[in-house]
């Protein structure tokens, strides 16, 4: 190691983009997350909520969006990563987790074109606390992956609470009508790819498909960096 990359190690050490560990500059992510990545088996997958189908519990509902696809479950080390990269503990994370992403939509998507490539939108309030919306940053690097022009087309203008101790009914009365389009001339006929970070049960992908659907897209297929592992029955 070079005189000037021995002092940069010691004064700003490269981080593993999932757990934060340091590691060496050539690499992103640690041997120790590489190991274990709850990776999803996209050639299983449902193509509505992403789960594999032997745990798919979504009984194929009905959504605005053609199919929604992800690389990881949301647990173990992508977990972890993703909060701290929401915290922006590690704010180059959206680079490795946007190449495992493009994985996914060249699986999943390989036969479609798509015109824009956007993102979930958050409030004012969580932008100005955060500092980013964590989707746009994923989406924006997925652009630059995919060479697929991103575009701001939805804003939130409605604060709600926190999705995450809702039901699933809840969830879905929670973000209706929450999101408006920022300028519908962008929309017509158009395919989009829409970027969130987690999914859940897909309500907050659903209400902006609607919008975007609503307002002159041709097709909205979503993309995520995770998807919410459903929890298992119980065995007595």
């Amino acid at each position: 190691m070079l005189k000037k990359e021995i002092i940069r190690h010691i004064f700003f050490p490269n981080r593993c983009d999932f757990c934060g560990t340091v590691i060496n500059y050539d690499v992103d992510v640690c041997m120790s997350c590489l190991q274990n990545l709850p990776v999803i088996n996209l050639s299983q997958r449902c193509k509505l909520c992403t789960i594999e189908r032997t745990f798919c519990t979504c009984k194929k509902r009905r959504h605005s969006f053609e199919e929604a696809a992800a690389p990881f479950y949301y647990d173990e080390v992508i977990k972890d990563g993703i909060i701290r990269f929401k915290s922006n503990q590690i704010p180059d994370a959206a680079k490795s987790f946007a190449k495992y992403m493009r994985m996914a939509v060249n699986i999943c998507y390989n036969d479609i074109r798509f015109d824009i490539i956007t993102s979930v939108p958050i409030g004012a309030r969580s932008l100005k606390n955060r500092g980013f919306n964590q989707s746009e940053l994923l989406a924006r690097e997925l652009s630059l992956n995919l060479n697929i022009r991103y575009e701001e087309l939805l804003k939130k203008e409605v604060i709600i609470k926190e999705q995450k101790y809702n039901s699933a009914r809840q969830r879905k009365a929670n973000v209706f009508g929450v999101f408006e389009i920022i300028d519908d001339a962008l929309l017509k006929d158009k395919t989009i790819l829409l970027c969130d970070d987690v999914i859940t049960t897909g309500s907050t992908l659903d209400e902006c498909a609607f919008m975007l659907r609503a307002y002159g897209a041709k097709a909205v297929y979503c993309i995520c960096a995770a998807a919410t592992p459903k929890k298992q029955k119980k065995t007595e």
